[in-house]
């Protein structure tokens, strides 16, 4: 398992139904993807792994891998369940970046999408 503690744990193992151009019998995200983020990781260079959209129920996630690689995801799509008349489980969400030039700082927040 790569994630823990995750709502996610299914889906980042099987990741393979969800990114096609990574389909094999033999490949899939856990042996050829990971391997290159924690080999880059090893190299102290901090590695974020930035998801899509992560459904209706959970619209963000931070996780940290046993490697250090962190992974963050965000929702969208309220706009679509209220045109369709669905219920609303969870409001929308960004990933807000601030990279500091200066000192090379790089932080980020979850910031609800009616905030921005």
């Amino acid at each position: 398992a790569i994630l823990y503690n995750s709502p996610f744990k299914p889906f980042v193992i099987t990741f393979v139904a969800r990114l096609p151009n990574c389909y094999s019998d033999t490949l899939n995200y856990a042996n050829s993807i990971y391997p290159l983020l924690q080999k880059v990781e090893s190299r102290g260079i901090d590695v974020f792994h930035i998801t899509g959209d992560v459904g209706s129920y959970y619209k963000q996630y931070h996780g940290i891998s046993d490697h250090g690689v962190e992974y963050l995801a965000a929702g969208l799509g309220n706009g679509y369940r209220i045109l369709q008349g669905l219920p609303i489980h969870a409001p929308d969400v960004a990933i807000v970046f601030t990279h500091i030039l200066t000192s090379n700082q790089l932080s980020w927040e979850f910031v609800l999408i009616n905030d921005l």
